[in-house]
């Protein structure tokens, strides 16, 4: 889609939420080949609410992610082998459902898998697997086979759907945009985070919602503002596992930096509710901590107000993962955006309780 517009459209209304823009621009064809429907979102709202958006075909919708690129030389698994585990999937047999998912996560992985499947003799490659996500997101009656699935009383059904959903939603706009745009398949991923399904369960979902919110604009708002998320989002951050405070501290981080998604957050005060246990804690993982602390200062706006009084020691670590930002390196295991790091920093020195820790903790030679 060309520069400034959005897969979704024209998705709210100007009286409801505040002017923004979808990341990125993109041009080549949709993936997929034929085989793949081209939809645009032209109006209406979020599954799960009143109205349900509209939904229109067109032939315009291009890529904003390398992933919805498609390259004549295949390296991609046999056509025919990828729709005959979406059939088994679709038929519902509980043994061939697990396996068929199994497959069809081995086939989209974006990294290396640990076991090695033969699925059609097919050998795994980061680009094969790169145009099996773009071909597979293009089966006819996918993603309904997936929303039966989790509507269904197998948990390891569940676990193994979503594992398979979450990998092709990564950078692959079109499959997240069929995600979202399906009736009911976000309302059911949420209800999958609910503290009563197993953890693995748990994980698997907050994996798919991870890797849909780190993209599109629209897709961050939606997934906030649906019925029932706020509450999902400080029962995760309180878990007892790990992983899975983790997933939603870095899916919560994502949506704050979108101007149109922060509003559902800070009127949740998912700052106050979720992530201050986690920022104040000393035995939380560090770039967890970080994550949450970077997310409650893309929240608190231009506000003379301070709300790391109860975390101190986090400043540092912001210039910390600054300066990692600036040389390109890694902190705590990881290589932060410089600009996502700057906007907070830049919160955070509006509050004259933050200034001079900010100074102390070397902020002005930083800068």
């Amino acid at each position: 889609f060309a520069r400034g517009s959005s897969p979704f459209g024209n998705m709210y209304p100007t009286s409801e939420l505040p002017a923004h823009s979808s990341r990125g621009s993109a041009s080549g064809s949709p993936p997929g080949g034929s085989v793949s429907p081209k939809f645009r979102m032209v109006s209406g709202r979020h599954p799960g609410r009143a109205h349900m958006m509209d939904w229109v075909s067109t032939d315009d919708v291009g890529s904003i992610y390398e992933d919805d690129v498609h390259d004549d030389h295949s390296l991609g698994c046999d056509v025919e082998v990828l729709e005959g585990i979406c059939h088994i999937i679709a038929m519902g047999v509980l043994d061939e459902v697990h396996r068929a998912a199994a497959e069809m996560e081995y086939l989209v992985s974006s990294s290396q898998p640990k076991d090695e499947l033969d699925v059609g003799g097919w050998k795994w490659s980061a680009a094969g697997a790169k145009e099996n996500r773009s071909a597979i997101g293009g089966v006819t009656g996918l993603w309904d086979s997936f929303l039966r699935i989790i509507h269904s009383d197998d948990s390891v059904g569940h676990a193994m759907v979503c594992g398979a959903m979450s990998k092709l939603g990564f950078r692959n706009t079109y499959n997240v945009v069929n995600m979202m745009k399906h009736p009911g398949l976000l309302t059911a991923l949420i209800e999958l985070l609910e503290e009563s399904h197993p953890i693995k369960v748990q994980k698997q979902a907050w994996r798919v919602l991870h890797n849909c919110c780190s993209g599109i604009d629209e897709v961050k708002v939606i997934i906030c503002s649906h019925e029932g998320m706020e509450d999902r989002f400080v029962s995760s951050c309180l878990s007892e596992d790990e992983e899975v405070r983790r997933r939603a501290v870095s899916v919560i981080m994502h949506a704050s930096s979108t101007d149109a998604a922060k509003p559902y957050l800070v009127k949740a005060r998912i700052p106050e509710t979720a992530l201050q246990a986690v920022m104040s804690s000393d035995t939380e993982e560090l770039a967890t901590r970080i994550r949450a602390t970077l997310a409650s200062a893309n929240m608190c706006g231009r506000e003379e107000r301070s709300f790391l009084t109860t975390a101190p020691e986090m400043l540092k670590e912001i210039v910390m993962v600054t300066l990692s930002a600036l040389g390109e390196t890694e902190y705590c295991g990881i290589k932060w955006s410089l600009a996502g790091v700057m906007l907070p920093l830049f919160n955070l020195s509006v509050s004259d309780s933050n200034k001079k820790a900010l100074i102390d903790v070397g902020c002005v030679s930083l800068l």
